[in-house]
């Protein structure tokens, strides 16, 4: 009886949610953004002429199973040191009223829960098989679609693992830390048996004539004894993915499955702890849910430990510092700023064991570095929010404040822009700093490579700072068309939604960039006969230049600002 009541509640919740998404493709944006999406979607997935792998280099070999299972330690190794979300383990306010009172076992609410989340996993499975159904081999695609999901289901169920026993330590001291121990004492020393494998052949890393013999050796490290040993279970996850014939994918598939089951069995043991978890994770997915319903507030996951984290703030003093004040607490209690430098810190430790003997392990981080940094500059003011695409939501309050339009559309950019720019001016800092110890330095006169590193932090700033007026500006002038805050529906819709904003940011983009660009060569040509000074002045121009032009646009924004009414804000 209880499981066919358990079982009509997720049937019937997945269709009333595939009812909502149907319903609101009926609006005109959504439905644009709906068509934009499976045309993006088949034109780079599905469309007979999509580009192929090369047969000389299949994905089949065995780079990727080995890069994948890296990739896996270190998504749970961050897990376990950071700690796992619990919003998984959420359950909403009418499911605690009605399943948390009923004769219903914690392990049969485990088991529930674990249900809900494979609707994600099975989505996410389909949309990977269409993904690599070029160039993975012969194997048909329902047994990829098994393999994957085994890898899926089993990274959900250790993550979620990870939540009770650490929820555990914390609600029953000294026992739960004692029921922890096995569990932590396996993921310490698989860590620091790949770390010593890795240690082990630092000598041929920095030896490494060129990046696909570095590429050879970390493979080699990783596949080799003790490293390769701890790698086994990560390995064998994801063999059935890679297989070529429905044999072999059935014998790979045992293993797999025995992962997933002992993991399975982890969870259900945590029972105990489950249900104290659930009732706080559910208690706080309803504050946040009231919240938003009564001021329409939104933000990150903060912790009743993170929520300590703060800095002082004088009762007094210019209004605008509060609003700064505001969204940089909200960057160190949502754990982003901890992610924004987190790839600098990877940097300099690579730097400091690898790349200081010289070789080519410098101008790989170098490289690295830089790619990273541009990256953020793409995707950084998608990804960090704390500004008007989040304040919008609760306009009236913001409108409160005695600050001119200008003055709140200034401070807000600057709170994401000057935190993105720190990330990206660390990057290339080290990575410049690593790519002088390597031997491809000689190529590149350093006297263009220090004027480069000094007048980073202005280009930075300043490419940034374009880049979040352009997201606020949008946010700003056409609400309806952008996601305000940090949560939406996903789907089909939000891809094609995405790619809209993404190519109208592009080109407002360039358009920006014309003058500037411009000027910095002029600079460039006009200094030429000195390299230094040539870099420096092209770069100093094009910043001083791109500023000029955000002067007036900001000042645009400020005077929307104070025009627009919070029924425009939908």
């Amino acid at each position: 009886m209880t499981a066919a009541a358990l079982w009509y509640l997720l049937r019937t919740t997945a269709r009333n949610r595939l009812r909502r998404q149907i319903a609101r493709v009926r609006n005109p944006r959504y439905a644009l953004a709906f068509v934009l999406g499976l045309v993006y979607f088949w034109f780079i997935f599905l469309r007979p002429g999509a580009p192929r792998p090369p047969d000389g280099d299949p994905i089949t070999g065995s780079v990727m199973p080995a890069l994948l299972a890296i990739s896996f330690v270190l998504v749970i190794a961050y897990s376990w040191i950071f700690g796992a979300d619990r919003t998984s383990l959420a359950f909403s306010p009418a499911e605690v009223a009605m399943l948390f009172p009923a004769p219903v076992s914690r392990r049969a609410l485990i088991v529930y829960k674990l249900a809900r989340t494979q609707l994600t996993i099975l989505i996410s499975t389909m949309f990977w098989v269409i993904l690599t159904r070029r160039g993975v081999g012969p194997l048909p695609g329902i047994f990829r679609a098994v393999a994957l999901w085994t890898v899926f289901s089993t990274l959900s169920m250790h993550r979620l693992g990870i939540a009770l026993l650490r929820s555990g330590m914390t609600e029953f001291g000294a026992g739960g830390a004692r029921r922890s121990v096995p569990a932590v004492t396996v993921i310490v020393v698989i860590l620091a048996t790949i770390g010593a494998g890795l240690w082990g052949t630092r000598g041929a890393l920095q030896a490494a004539p060129d990046a696909s013999a570095l590429v050879r050796t970390v493979l080699a490290a990783f596949e080799a004894p003790p490293a390769g040993i701890a790698l086994l279970p990560f390995t064998l996850l994801f063999a059935p993915f890679f297989t070529t014939t429905v044999v072999a994918w059935g014998t790979a598939m045992v293993p797999a499955l025995v992962i997933l089951g002992l993991n399975t069995w982890w969870v259900l043991r945590s029972d105990a702890a489950f249900e104290e978890v659930a009732a706080e994770a559910s208690a706080k997915q309803a504050k946040r849910l009231a919240d938003f319903r009564a001021r329409r507030t939104v933000g990150g996951v903060v912790t009743s430990k993170s929520a300590k984290r703060t800095i002082a703030l004088r009762p007094t003093g210019p209004p605008a510092v509060a609003i700064l004040w505001k969204n940089t607490i909200w960057l160190l209690r949502t754990g982003q700023l901890r992610g924004l430098l987190l790839p600098a810190g990877l940097a300099a430790v690579a730097t400091i064991i690898f790349g200081r003997n010289g070789g080519q392990f410098g101008a790989i981080i170098g490289s690295v570095s830089v790619v990273f940094a541009l990256m953020l500059l793409l995707f950084g003011p998608i990804i960090m929010r704390n500004d008007l695409r989040s304040d919008l939501l609760h306009l009236p309050m913001l409108k409160t404040l005695p600050l001119a339009g200008r003055d709140v559309v200034l401070v807000q950019i600057l709170s994401g822009a000057s935190v993105i720019a720190v990330a990206q001016l660390l990057l290339v800092w080290i990575g410049g700093f690593a790519f002088s110890l390597s031997a491809e330095a000689r190529k590149v006169p350093a006297e263009a490579l220090f004027a480069a590193m000094i007048a980073a932090p202005a280009l930075l700033l300043v490419l940034t700072g374009a880049m979040f007026a352009l997201h606020n500006g949008a946010a700003l002038l056409f609400p309806g068309w952008v996601r305000l805050g940090e949560h939406a529906p996903g789907g089909i819709e939000a891809m094609g939604q995405m790619m809209m904003m993404s190519v109208a940011m592009l080109l407002s983009m360039t358009l920006l960039l014309m003058v500037p660009v411009l000027g910095g060569a002029i600079a460039w040509f006009a200094f030429r006969a000195e390299l230094g000074t040539a870099v420096l002045a092209a770069m100093l121009v094009t910043a001083a230049l791109l500023a000029a032009e955000l002067f007036p646009l900001i000042a645009g924004l400020g005077r929307a600002f104070d025009r627009v009414e919070p029924t425009q804000v939908v």
